[in-house]
């Protein structure tokens, strides 16, 4: 055992067959386990051999539902909810929406599988003929995690029909014009970096308005009902787009404005308006470019 313990300590490989043998029992049982170490095994080796199928992946996408703000969590819970009329006096408060879905885990865990299902459905497109939002999928491999609060959230990997290899695409990068300003359009289509696209023609995001936003004072309903409370809209609607695209733009700007509190001045307690991370930031415009040398595409 003496040779056991020191070729263990010093990560080599071990030569005794009673240990090897042991320890083969131990990984299969563990391995049902979930987030043992065995199973972490079993996953690795799974997104191995999905890689050597179906070739790099394309993209890397975690989903965070808000599910402390959903109404059907709180339905799930049991609290009666009533959908015509989510007004701040009817509607669970922020520590009663914390405290139901901790005692209620099921309802978070039901939520959270039926949205999922069908963001991998109808937004990613999975075996869909014309795809998602993304284009074509031709696989994708998602895990499940569990946050410090008790709700779960999800990594996935997608690969895309009809994706080059790294050594086709950086050939293509280098040598094919055409393709270099698709393959940005692309990138610039799906990914977003900042609001500006949520805004009409002819206007765009600018410090003032970033300011306004970081300084201005929330009544005590804006501060109790989210925007992700309101029902969803009818697509049907005449006027669909417009509403569509301020309803996505009040969300954006409640979850992706920074606000600054107590905490992020923790370690300079004198600190009065100065964030630690430096928010509202001037707006900068990175130069759109890709390095195909260095594999790096700036947008």
């Amino acid at each position: 055992m003496e040779l056991v313990l020191e070729q263990e300590y010093n990560k080599q490989p071990i030569t005794n067959n009673v240990v090897l043998e042991l320890l083969k029992n131990i990984n299969v049982v563990r391995g049902k386990i979930i987030s043992s170490n065995q199973s972490r095994n079993h996953l690795r080796n799974e997104l191995r051999a999905l890689i050597i199928r179906d070739g790099l992946l394309s993209l890397f996408v975690t989903i965070n539902l808000a599910d402390l703000h959903s109404p059907i969590v709180m339905m799930y819970a049991g609290k009666k909810i009533n959908n015509d009329s989510l007004l701040s006096d009817n509607f669970p408060t922020a520590t009663e929406r914390a405290k139901l879905a901790y005692l209620d885990p099921a309802a978070v865990a039901k939520y959270f599988d039926v949205v999922i299902k069908h963001i991998i459905k109808f937004i990613i497109g999975y075996k869909r003929p014309k795809g998602g939002v993304l284009g074509e999928i031709k696989n994708y491999y998602a895990i499940i995690e569990y946050q410090d609060c008790g709700t779960p959230h999800c990594h996935m990997l997608i690969w895309l029909e009809g994706v080059l290899n790294l050594i086709e695409l950086r050939e293509c990068l280098k040598n094919d014009k055409n393709f270099k300003e698709q393959l940005m359009h692309y990138v610039n289509e799906i990914v977003k970096k900042d609001l500006s696209y949520l805004f009409p023609d002819g206007q765009y995001l600018t410090n003032k308005m970033l300011m306004e936003e970081y300084i201005s004072l929330k009544t005590n309903l804006e501060k109790r009902m989210h925007p992700s409370f309101l029902p969803i809209l009818d697509p049907q609607l005449p006027d669909f787009d417009e509403k569509f695209r301020l309803d996505v733009l009040a969300i954006a700007k409640c979850i992706l404005f920074h606000k600054c509190t107590k905490s992020y001045k923790k370690y300079n307690c004198s600190r009065i308006s100065n964030c630690c991370f430096d928010f509202p930031r001037e707006i900068v415009k990175a130069p759109r470019k890709i390095y195909p040398e260095l594999g790096v595409i700036v947008f």
